[in-house]
């Protein structure tokens, strides 16, 4: 059983940040290995959804010896080529080698999303809680409530296809998002499903995904308020330490409430030639 984390030091949070993520996602497929496909070894993690969409099948817990890096490149490339499947390989401040990058670049046309790793310590969470008239905040406990979730990831996607992708992804996993080490929450205004997001306890912190809102309803705070109900949820739960990595568009929301930035996850993405144009 992992310590929560108590009085952390920067490299204990840059480590949370970086392994919470890894668990998080990895659930998805051993959870589903009767229809995902993964592969974990000493080296790396590697996850194939059969979707066509990076963040559906992914290159994890990068820990290659140096003498195989080069090999392990190309047999990660070549796997995914053959599938004709997009893929995101996510590395952090931990990935060995530091230089994965570089070495991938030299071979492959790919591109790199820098994604702030943040972190929260609780000592200074607010007691009161942002409230909005005709706007609930609730735990999934149900599989109405999981695809009531499910809608409003699935609503903030570009595309009839894409949309159908990400459903296919999350389609699933309620028993995931209502476990003991996951909780997800669903935000309702006047009953309209508006807002998402998930905390998943592990490393000794809790790390907060899909914070997502549907567009017609942005910019009214519901954001905010749906980072910070999986936040208390934490606390009660005895954490210590929020973690998070940021979007462009989050980042700013996230510095308000106090989150801090320790170090950055890249997520390495790559797509068939024949992929690249939908």
């Amino acid at each position: 059983m992992v310590k929560i984390l108590r009085n952390p030091d920067e490299n204990d949070l840059i480590k949370a940040i970086e392994f919470n993520l890894y668990d998080y996602f990895e659930e998805f497929f051993v959870r589903s290995r009767d229809k995902f496909y993964y592969k974990k070894s000493n080296y790396l993690f590697i996850g194939k959804s059969g979707i066509s969409m990076g963040i559906a099948n992914l290159v994890l817990r990068t820990n290659v010896p140096e003498n195989l890096v080069n090999e392990t490149i190309n047999d990660v490339f070549v796997f995914f080529k053959e599938e004709n499947l997009p893929f995101l390989w996510i590395t952090g401040p931990l990935s060995r080698p530091t230089n994965i990058i570089d070495l991938i670049r030299k071979k492959h046309k790919i591109n790199i999303i820098d994604n702030p790793g943040m972190a929260y310590v609780l000592a200074n969470l607010p007691k009161t809680r942002i409230e909005f008239d005709d706007f609930d905040i609730i735990k999934v406990d149900n599989k109405q409530t999981y695809q009531d979730f499910m809608d409003v990831i699935v609503d903030s996607m570009e595309g009839e296809e894409w949309k159908e992708r990400i459903a296919l992804f999350l389609d699933n996993h309620y028993t995931l998002h209502t476990s003991k080490n996951t909780s997800a929450f669903i935000g309702y205004y006047k009953g309209d499903p508006v807002s998402t997001s998930v905390v998943h306890y592990s490393q000794g912190v809790a790390g907060l995904y899909w914070i997502v809102t549907k567009k017609h309803a942005r910019r009214r705070g519901y954001g905010t308020a749906m980072t910070y109900a999986p936040i208390y949820e934490a606390k009660k739960r005895g954490y210590n330490v929020v973690i998070l990595h940021a979007s462009e568009m989050g980042f700013p929301v996230y510095s308000k409430i106090g989150f801090e930035e320790y170090c950055k996850v890249k997520w390495i993405a790559w797509r068939p030639e024949e992929l690249r144009n939908e």
